[in-house]
């Protein structure tokens, strides 16, 4: 994303420190997924060359009723900021939505269980083959894709994360899977003050080696770290750490390859 869209959504971002119903995130999510089906519309109003007021127009004459009063706020704000192109708008949009959610969360002190269902639900999606694939065919409808994500957590997990889960599976506009989920994992950490570091290993880690790698990151960066594990048989031995796109790597198959380009230097 641009820095001109980065701030746009930091601008929008902070826009929403006072709201927590969950309707408004869920609507959020329906603006920025009619948009993604309208290429005129949402050409239209991503042209920061068209009067702002104007944009803003004709966005509530489209939405109307259909949406509440503090969701076409919202939208107003987007609609006020400068985008670089339509896919940032849409994504602006939709950050919201799930940003707002979360805040509920909060609000009903259930945001730390959300957190711990994305993050299951992001392994659970690793670890298997066949949902990931199910997931990613660019043939399957985004009402399928939504449909199995909720048959799959139905009465197991909350109905916020729930919400999310499906929008950023089945809405995925050429992210990856795995990439769309982590995206939630941070917005979700993000609410609470915190940092996802993502652990990648060989072998499972147990309690005790996750609890010491999140103390000692938390002491380099200042910040609760919430470590997620994910596991690749590739990397051999050791562990690779990212920790908001800076990559710690301390993985065998990472010095194996550095002494494998220094002899062919």
């Amino acid at each position: 994303m641009s820095s001109v869209s980065q701030i746009a959504r930091q601008k929008v971002n902070q826009s929403l420190t006072e709201l927590t119903n969950p309707l408004v995130g869920e609507q959020l999510f329906a603006v920025a997924n009619l948009l993604e089906g309208e290429k005129s519309l949402r050409r239209h109003l991503s042209d920061s060359g068209a009067p702002v007021a104007q944009r803003q127009a004709v966005a509530a004459e489209l939405l109307g009723n259909q949406i509440s009063v503090e969701t076409h706020e919202v939208v107003k704000t987007v609609l006020a900021q400068r985008w670089s192109n339509e896919a940032d708008l849409i994504a602006g949009i939709e950050q919201a939505g799930a940003l707002v959610i979360f805040a509920a969360a909060q609000a009903q002190g259930v945001i730390d269980v959300v957190e711990e269902e994305i993050f299951y639900f992001a392994r659970l999606v690793d670890g298997e083959p066949q949902l990931q694939m199910a997931l990613s065919d660019s043939a399957s409808s985004a009402s399928a894709k939504a449909e199995l994500v909720t048959d799959l957590l139905s009465g197991r997990a909350n109905a916020a994360t729930v919400s999310v889960l499906v929008q950023f599976t089945s809405h995925r506009r050429g992210r990856r899977v795995g990439s769309a989920l982590d995206e939630l994992s941070t917005l979700a950490a993000g609410r609470r003050g915190s940092i996802v570091a993502t652990v990648t290993s060989a072998i499972e880690l147990s309690q005790d080696q996750k609890t010491r790698i999140g103390n000692a990151l938390a002491k380099i960066y200042s910040r609760e770290i919430l470590v997620d594990v994910a596991i690749d048989p590739q990397v051999i031995g050791g562990i690779s750490v990212n920790v908001a796109g800076e990559v710690i790597d301390g993985t065998i198959s990472s010095r194996l390859e550095q002494a494998r380009r220094q002899l062919l230097a």
